[in-house]
């Protein structure tokens, strides 16, 4: 930044950084800025799509995420990810189900999220063979420690979170 504080990828990084280290309010100016900077940077939009999420504000995220993947025959994978994050977040489960099958391989936190999708859509077998995924990699799993890892700003979205994993079956 203090070489090129007119560089939209710097201001991404550093947004992205101080969004790990829960700095919301600085996360969000780094995010507005890099995407003022380059419009058409479909990395810039997702993060800010995410960084919106985190914000309590993921329905504004969706359409800035859809156009990035639109946009971008070259996307990464992680496009996806972010996005089915993103979507859950807004409550869209049947949307956030389809992201997810676009990724060619699912970890943990995937699955995680998919258990608390399909519980959200009733699909109680589905969502028992993700917990079980889950439980067979992490045995130890928690439920409240696992969101504790997400960057989520307000208490009442973590402990949404928190619910949904509960619900799907996914220990305390």
């Amino acid at each position: 930044m203090t070489l090129d504080g007119s560089d939209s990828r710097c201001h991404r990084v550093l947004g992205l950084a101080l969004l790990v280290a829960r700095a919301f309010d600085r996360a969000a100016v780094h995010s507005e800025r890099s995407l003022a900077l380059n419009p058409n940077d479909s990395h810039a939009a997702v993060f800010r799509g995410y960084l919106l999420a985190c914000l309590g504000r993921a329905e504004e995220g969706v359409p800035l995420i859809r156009r990035a993947i639109d946009r971008n025959p070259y996307r990464p994978g992680y496009f996806w990810d972010i996005f089915a994050c993103v979507l859950q977040a807004a409550g869209r489960h049947e949307e956030a189900i389809a992201a997810f099958g676009q990724l060619p391989k699912m970890g943990l936190h995937h699955q995680v999220r998919l258990a608390a999708c399909h519980a959200r859509l009733g699909d109680e077998v589905a969502a028992r063979r993700c917990v079980e995924r889950v439980l067979a990699a992490q045995p130890d799993f928690s439920a409240a420690a696992w969101v504790a890892t997400v960057p989520i700003r307000a208490e009442a979205d973590r402990r949404c979170l928190v619910e949904e994993l509960l619900a799907a079956g996914l220990p305390p």
